[in-house]
């Protein structure tokens, strides 16, 4: 196991029907970085920690007064050092960190109801609901050794689909009989796949004992047999009539197998770009890629381009956009944003014109769909998306269409840093269209919003300086006002260029322009 932690979790003590609640400290990793260093995990191992979460929640819910735990997740369950389960104590000042991960947006609609994003709503359901996606996210995270049994796959699927089917915002979908009502019925479920696999594991010591005792009564009654042709050759028209139907019964068992391969996948591919888009872990999400890649050639192209983000290493500009190539072309869902957003993670590394065309026209296409711009919180991907628009018709001498996109990012950012930047880019642009009047313009607007900004203050300078038409007392004026307002504009090294260029002189609150 990686370096541990020490963390603050909630001791629960059962006695006489009742539970109480105390803190403990404990050294471990949540169960998220278990698996992220963990890919492969022991199949025993993993099925007891299923089977301990529901029972360490179930316990918890029995408390007084009996709360919920609202923040069921990856990274509010701790593994201990002897891979004991416990719940993290989020009313602990210490989780401040970890409670801040769990509030992001990325991570509520990973774990919490559609209707219940903001945790506005606490309930047992809710609780339940939460499991079922924490079952989902390891279940895409790790393998098992050794790989869990097609039979225990599909009930494992099943108890997940139990607890998500328990949204009230789901009623298009199947729906089940079956209701969880606490979580010990969900633990129990653990209980009996894991007696099940111990008999099973006695019987196969059976197996070579049997085959020995088979193959004596075989050759003992070798004779026999061969005297019986009339009865072998009815016993192998039977042999073949049941083959026959086998091959019939197996069909519904082989489409079912298919259906969940293709939703282990999705489970894969939804996962990934988790990690990928939001918490932009490249190396997590080349392995979780890996997994895809057993069954989707586009899992293994992912595992390539998160690989190669992950390292910094170089790679060949006609390999990456070979690669780019093959995801765009092998897209399952041209409307999935997902998709093309994590393509221009990929164009972005590339300098040739054709890259740069295809920034525009995927960042185009990005914007044009509208579904994910209601879940991107504070715009980040959007101004994300609009800054590599316009880096690219700069790049290509597009200066006025540069621009346009710039006024689109100034209307989304509130930084002022980043608005600073902005204005200061506008500027520039607005020179290099000829279009000196609106640079005037922009660089007076930013002025009047950022009183503090130097830089903005020495475009003007530079501006009225460079302009013929202006008279010089008038730009020893601006010069003077200026250095009054933010007096650091006097030892900036673009300021001393301009002293220089233009023959700049002051002395104490006196301002000359000679040139």
């Amino acid at each position: 196991m990686q370096e541990q932690t020490e963390y603050e979790v909630w001791k629960l003590v059962e006695n006489q029907g009742r539970c109480y609640a105390s803190t403990d400290c404990v050294g471990g990793v949540t169960l998220a970085a278990y698996l992220k260093h963990h890919p492969v995990v022991p199949q025993e191992l993993l099925l007891r920690w299923m089977k301990e979460i529901p029972r360490e929640l179930e316990k918890f819910h029995r408390c007084r007064g009996n709360p919920c735990f609202q923040y069921v997740n990856p990274f509010s369950i701790i593994i201990g050092p002897e891979g004991t389960v416990h719940l993290l104590n989020l009313e602990s000042g210490k989780q401040k960190e970890l409670l801040k991960k769990m509030r992001r947006r990325e991570v509520r609609e990973s774990f919490q109801r559609e209707d219940n994003k903001h945790y506005q709503r606490i309930s047992m359901s809710d609780d339940i609901y939460s499991l079922g996606r924490t079952y989902q996210y390891v279940f895409a995270a790790a393998d098992t050794a050794p790989p869990i049994r097609r039979r225990d796959r599909r009930r494992l699927q099943r108890i997940i689909a139990v607890c998500l089917s328990q949204d009230p915002g789901r009623e298009t979908e199947r729906k089940f009989k079956k209701q969880y009502h606490n979580f010990q019925e969900i633990s129990d479920q653990f209980s009996k796949i894991q007696s099940e696999n111990k008999r099973i594991s006695k019987k196969k010591l059976l197996f070579p004992i049997l085959a020995a005792v088979l193959l004596i009564l075989f050759f003992g009654a070798g004779r026999s047999v061969l005297d019986g042709k009339g009865r072998m050759k009815k016993q192998l028209e039977r042999e073949a009539q049941n083959q026959t139907e086998n091959r019939e019964s197996e069909k519904p068992r082989q489409a079912e197998d298919t259906l969940d391969r293709q939703e282990e996948t999705k489970l894969r591919f939804d996962l990934g770009f988790l990690y990928f888009l939001d918490l932009e872990d490249y190396e997590k999400s080349r392995e979780i890629f890996a997994g895809a890649a057993k069954t989707e050639p586009l899992g293994a192209c992912y595992e390539k381009l998160s690989a190669y983000l992950a390292s910094g290493e170089e790679m060949e500009e006609k390999e990456l956009a070979d690669l780019l190539g093959q995801i765009e072309e092998q897209i399952p869902d041209r409307e999935d944003f997902r998709y093309y957003y994590s393509l221009l993670r990929g164009y972005r590394h590339l300098t040739t014109e054709s890259a740069k065309r295809q920034i525009i026209e995927i960042s185009t296409h990005c914007l044009e769909l509208e579904e994910w711009k209601e879940k991107d919180e504070e715009g980040r991907k959007q101004k994300e998306i609009l800054r590599e628009l316009a880096a690219a018709y700069e790049q290509l001498q597009e200066a006025g269409k540069a621009a346009g996109v710039y006024e689109e990012l100034l209307d989304m950012e509130e930084s002022s840093e980043q608005r600073e930047q902005i204005y200061e880019k506008l500027v520039l642009l607005y020179e290099k269209n000829n279009d000196q009047e609106k640079a005037w313009e922009v660089c007076s607007q930013g002025i009047e919003e950022l009183k503090d900004s130097g830089t903005l203050r020495i475009q003007f300078i530079r501006m009225q300086c460079q302009n013929s038409g202006t008279d010089r007392q008038i730009c020893a004026q601006t010069i003077q006002k200026y250095l009054k307002e933010v007096p650091g504009i006097a030892s900036d090294e673009e300021f001393k260029k301009l002293k220089a260029i233009y023959d700049i002189k002051v002395e104490g609150e006196n301002v000359w322009v000679g040139r």
